[in-house]
């Protein structure tokens, strides 16, 4: 019983202390691509439940992978270190990843202040890109 007690305090102990991981999201086939641009380290939120995002680099490209259908926050942790100063940030927003497109994200640092935006990709444009519909305040 002591045993069980001081586990169960130690476990207690450890969350309050931000030593606890978030689970690695395990993409499914039915997922749909983000590009990565200027990025830190990814993690996203979907009903509720915070993961972190694994990174698959090929040809210098960064991609992540995202379930459709459901809201999808969206963020970088990104730390910056220069002469005598060190910045963290972690911007964020959220969307409604849609199946067949794809997308990319950009997130950064620019006159002091973190940034993070989404766009999605469109062959049928100049660009090749196109505002993002269903951007919306961050919320999970």
């Amino acid at each position: 019983m002591m045993r069980t007690l001081t586990i169960a305090a130690l476990a207690a102990t450890l969350a309050l202390t931000g030593c606890s991981t978030m689970p690695i999201y395990e993409a499914k086939p039915a997922d749909v691509r983000i590009q990565l641009l200027g990025m830190g380290k990814p993690g996203m939120c979907v009903g509720g439940t915070h993961y972190q995002l694994p990174v698959t680099e090929e040809k210098g490209i960064r991609t992540v992978r995202v379930p459709t259908g459901n809201r999808v926050m969206l963020w970088s942790t990104m730390v910056f270190q220069g002469y005598n100063v060190m910045s963290s940030c972690q911007p964020l927003l959220a969307f409604v990843p849609a199946a067949g497109h794809s997308y990319v994200s950009n997130a950064g640092l620019t006159d002091g202040k973190c940034f993070i935006e989404l766009v999605r990709e469109d062959s049928l444009r100049a660009t090749g890109v196109a505002p993002e519909p269903t951007l919306q305040r961050p919320k999970c």
